[in-house]
């Protein structure tokens, strides 16, 4: 039997896992912060399997702009979740077609809609990395080191 959960996020950047099936309430997990900003709470979140896609990820939009993945299950792991900012101002919305791999954003005060392709390989090949399983490439080498030189 499949279960069904309802996924709440709350503004302490937590995520409550609730039951539609058996006894309610199940867990309540650490959710993407993507640092110190308070209103970065989930707004959002799309399940691909409601749509009869074989997924493994939920889609989320955050109040402050952020557009991401979470990779099922939920158990807190950082390294399960990835995010971009998607607009210059907060996200108004966004929806998604499966069958092609998009998601449609619009923005807020921005007043533009942007497609972007969904890449959930990003998310196996971070989590891939973080066990050690992956080494890094010689460029992604160079990138990092650069990135941790103060200029």
């Amino acid at each position: 039997m499949k279960e069904h959960l309802l996924a709440i996020s709350t503004s302490d950047y937590k995520i409550k896992l609730f039951s539609l099936v058996k006894d309610g309430f199940q867990h309540t997990y650490q959710g993407p912060d993507f640092g110190e900003i308070k209103e970065s709470s989930l707004k959002t979140m799309w399940n691909a399997e409601e749509e009869g896609e074989d997924d493994k990820f939920y889609i989320f939009a955050t109040s402050n702009s952020i557009l991401g993945l979470i990779r099922k299950p939920i158990d807190g792991n950082p390294h399960k979740n990835i995010g971009i900012v998607a607009h210059p101002t907060p996200l108004r919305n966004f929806c998604v077609k499966p069958s092609e791999g998009l998601i449609f954003t619009s923005g807020g005060e921005d007043l533009s809609i942007k497609v972007w392709q969904l890449n959930k390989d990003a998310i196996e090949r971070q989590l891939k990395l973080a066990d050690g399983l992956l080494e890094l490439s010689e460029e992604e080498k160079l990138i990092q080191m650069v990135g941790n030189v103060d200029l």
